[in-house]
Formats: C-alpha cells, structure tokens, sequence
C-alpha cells in the first residue's frame, strides 16, 4: 500500500532544489506558501499508485521503502522525482487530472457521436454541416484543455465523464507513474537524462515497463472493451503530450519525442501480444493525432 501523505520535509527538500526556471514556472508565491505552511495539496493520485503497487506484488516486486507518490504544480506533464535521504517522491502534476479527463471525455463523446457504427442514437448519420460543428467544437474543447493545462489554471471540470473516458483517462495516468516506477525500478536514477542513445533506451525501457503493468492489471476476463480501453490510455498520454508540446511550442528535453514513443509502443504491446486490444488507440486517439493541426491553430488564436 501507499506510504500515505508526502514526507513534509522531503517536499521541503523538493522546493528548495528547484533551479530558477522551474522556480519561475511554477510561481514563487505558490513555492512560499507551500514552504510557509506544510504540504497541504490533496493527492488525487493514491488509488493509480495504490493498484501499481498491487500489479507489482502480485508479481514478486517490491517497491523501496521510503517511495511516495503525490501532486506538485511543477507544471509538466511528466512525473518528477526527487530522492533526499530516506525518501523518494514521485510528483505527478495537479493538472495532469483535469487535462487528461477533459481530452477523454471530449474525445469519447466526439467517437460515440460522429464515428461509423459507433453513434449512440438514430440510424442516419448526421448531416456534413452537423458533423462540421461537432468537430469544430471538439477542437475548441480540445484546445482549452491544454491551454488551461499550460496557464496553469484549473480550467472548467469535464461536463460529462462517462465510463468509458473515465477508465481511458485513468490508464493514461497509470502510464504515466508506471513510467517513473520503471525509472525506480531499473536504476536508471542514478544516471541524469541526456540526449544520447543510452538515455533513449532508458526511456523505452520505462515504457515497456507502465506497459506491462497496464496489462498485468486488467483482468483476463473482463470484456473486450476495458481491456481495449486501457490499452488506449498509454497512447492517450502521449497524444496530449504531443499537443502540449506544439501548443507551447517546446519539448520536454529530458524525454524522447512522443511520436517515437508511441511507434515503439505499438511494437511493445504487439509483441505481448495485445494487438488485438489496440482497437481505440488505432480508431480513436489516433483521430485526436489526426486533427492536432486545427487544434494547435485554435489554441494560439
């Protein structure tokens, strides 16, 4: 199980070791106050960690002790860790939630009523002027969502998470901490990120690894379509990725671009066998690739 609340000295320890553009990113008032008055932000991420942990032992992992998973504003869409003495933390962004809950349910109530055999009710499809306006406000939606992300706003909450984006976006998040436990796993913090192949190779490893643990975590048994679903979360991350990333204009410099991540994932579940499972990476997200021009152009509008 979680260690439970973050260590407030480890979170100290975090703030004060942050360099001056992270500093800048994040806000010296929001770094004074978290300094000032203790650690005080919920973690909306206990449950992902708590059911990574059970994946990990129920396959004879055990995770250092001293590990904690939290929320930090640090304004990234990866994970970050920070290792004092006696305590690892692993802090995944407050805002990863809300942008990954609002592009699923977009993005789910888009497929359920624009694609082929997939509309909710009626049996004509809508009219080209119709299917028109509900693309263009999938894209305006789509574009708020990241542009909340990059303000570092909590934006308007997602009017309408079904199921099926629910459990879409949780994967995604699950993908994203897998990664950062493959990281701890594999040792690879020892080493610092660089731009070389020894460090790509660390970063697909870590990949391989959220993968497996996505899998290892769906039951055998359930039906097709949750077993689908949380195969798409991990494609689902790395496509909002690639839109935070041409919206704001940069990279993140410490990770392989999401494009090649995603090729290489695709290779990763298939040699798991899992290809079949990868129907709404493949008629989904993949739509979500498809108008990221649009979407970047409303966005800097």
């Amino acid at each position: 199980m979680p260690d439970g609340a973050l260590p407030r000295d480890a979170v100290h320890a975090y703030v004060d070791s942050l360099a001056a553009p992270e500093r800048a990113r994040v806000g010296e008032d929001v770094l004074a106050g978290i300094r000032a008055g203790g650690y005080l932000l919920t973690n909306p991420f206990e449950a992902v960690d708590a059911g990574i942990r059970r994946t990990l032992a129920v396959s004879g992992v055990d995770v250092p002790g001293g590990t904690h998973v939290g929320a930090f504003p640090h304004r990234s869409l990866h994970a970050r860790t920070h290792t004092v003495e006696g305590a690892t933390l692993i802090l995944l962004d407050t805002g990863l939630r809300p942008l990954l809950d609002r592009v699923a349910a977009t993005l789910v109530a888009y497929q359920l009523t624009t694609a082929p055999g997939q509309r909710r009710a009626g049996p004509n499809p809508p009219p080209a002027a119709d299917r028109r306006q509900r693309r263009d406000e999938a894209d305006a939606a789509f574009a708020a969502a990241v542009l909340a992300f990059l303000r570092g706003e909590a934006g308007e909450p997602a009017e309408t998470l079904d199921t099926f984006g629910f459990f879409m976006a949780r994967s995604a998040e699950r993908f994203a901490l897998g990664h950062e436990y493959g990281h701890l796993l594999a040792g690879h913090r020892h080493a610092p990120p660089g731009h070389d192949e020894r460090s790509a190779r660390r970063e697909y490893e870590a990949d391989e690894l959220a993968a497996m643990l996505i899998l290892r975590g769906v039951d055998d048994a359930a039906e097709f379509r949750w077993r689908a679903l949380a195969v798409a979360g991990p494609f689902l991350f790395l496509a909002v990725e690639q839109l935070v990333n041409q919206v704001r204009g940069t990279a993140d410099e410490q990770h392989v671009s999401p494009a090649r991540r995603t090729q290489a994932l695709r290779t990763i579940f298939e040699q798991a066998g899992a290809r079949g499972l990868m129907h709404f990476a493949e008629a989904w997200v993949s739509s979500l690739l498809l108008r990221e021009a649009a979407i970047v152009r409303r966005a800097r509008a």
